[in-house]
């Protein structure tokens, strides 16, 4: 099956990420958490955002522009941008000044301790994801490398063996469900199947 066939047969997504997760070992590391504003189709990760904003971590979201993505830091309130998407305002907020449409702060770049948080429509076991098919993640991924990688699998996401590409990134760890209702954990990358429940592997 082709990422395009496999992209229209994947279950609807309604799930949040509990803000629990915040005490999970790999984010208490980082000072940094790269994160993203959820669609309708991701796992909500506002709850679990909020907990480590209270806990004095610094979020960033991404603002979309063109074929490109730059991340800046979280302030509110968030406004719509490109596809839908929430993101930072890019007016009216004393710290982010802008000329027209072009941001004269500059974005923040992840490095080496960092979090990134990256949405998807799958993930495996290896750690491979599924994007929409635009490359947002995969072009940004490539030109900053750095940032521990933390994929956020949806409840009925995770797939035996999804198809990949030379370009493809794939993540050091993934936040998955259990298998018990809300409950999601943090596993690291490639994980064995066997430590899943039988029927959570599509």
């Amino acid at each position: 099956m082709t990422k395009s066939q496999l992209r229209h047969t994947l279950p609807a997504v309604h799930s949040c990420l509990p803000a629990q997760l915040a005490a999970e070992p790999l984010p208490a590391g980082a000072r940094r958490i790269f994160a993203y504003s959820p669609l309708p189709d991701e796992c909500d990760c506002w709850p679990l955002l909020e907990a480590l904003e209270a806990s004095s971590k610094t979020i960033f979201l991404p603002i979309v522009r063109g074929d490109d993505m730059d991340f800046y830091p979280l302030s509110r309130p968030l406004i719509p941008g490109a596809f839908g998407i929430m993101e930072p305002p890019r007016t009216g907020q004393p710290a982010m000044p802008v000329v027209g449409d072009i941001m004269l702060v500059p974005p923040a770049m992840p490095v080496v301790g960092d979090i990134m948080l990256v949405p998807g429509m799958a993930f495996d076991t290896q750690g491979n994801r599924l994007g929409r098919g635009a490359g947002y993640y995969d072009r940004y991924l490539s030109a900053h490398p750095g940032a521990t990688l933390v994929g956020i699998c949806p409840p009925g996401r995770l797939i035996k063996g999804l198809p990949t590409e030379p370009h493809d990134i794939r993540m050091h760890h993934l936040i998955a469900p259990t298998g018990q209702p809300g409950v999601f954990s943090l596993r690291k990358c490639p994980f064995s199947p066997c430590m899943l429940d039988r029927d959570m592997l599509k």
